[in-house]
């Protein structure tokens, strides 16, 4: 990578988009590429020996696919990053969508999904609509073994007043 960057730049390449407001779209590339294929990289264990691939060739590739959709995702929000859609699946524009940090925390490969009443949904999913911590129902389900059922359905025992 680094020899590829060094020939374009010996060939006055220039995008721009290592400067000013474009820095953090150009480090999502940066940091796809080296985690993907650099094995010194702290999460190539996560990503590049696991097959996962960029696909796109060039960093104008990914910006010609990638960039207007950046921008109307930073528009909306704060935070944004990039997110593969299958969680196993390649870099690439059929694969890729802008995420905020709780979108990109649900599509996580350690995501758990239950199945309560013949409805399938995140663990988090359930949490927030029981209004349970997530540290109670994981006791709940982990520590002490109770069923689904129990575990969400139980009341929340209220202490002092």
């Amino acid at each position: 990578m680094r020899k590829d960057l060094t020939r374009k730049k010996g060939n006055n390449f220039k995008h721009g988009f290592t400067l000013g407001n474009c820095r953090p779209f150009y480090n999502v590339w940066h940091s796809m590429k080296h985690r993907c294929e650099l094995k010194t990289d702290t999460n190539f264990h996560r990503y590049g020996a696991r097959g996962i691939r960029v696909l796109w060739n060039s960093f104008d590739e990914f910006k010609n696919d990638m960039y207007k959709s950046y921008l109307e995702h930073k528009k909306e929000n704060k935070y944004t990053s990039i997110d593969r859609i299958n969680v196993n699946g390649n870099y690439c524009k059929e694969n890729c969508r802008w995420a905020t940090r709780k979108e990109q925390n649900r599509n996580q490969r350690t995501s758990k999904f239950i199945t309560y009443k013949n409805q399938t949904k995140l663990f988090t999913d359930w949490v927030e609509l029981l209004g349970i911590k997530s540290n109670t129902l994981s006791m709940r389900l982990c520590k002490y073994k109770w069923s689904i059922d129990r575990a969400l359905e139980t009341p929340i025992r209220k202490y002092g007043n």
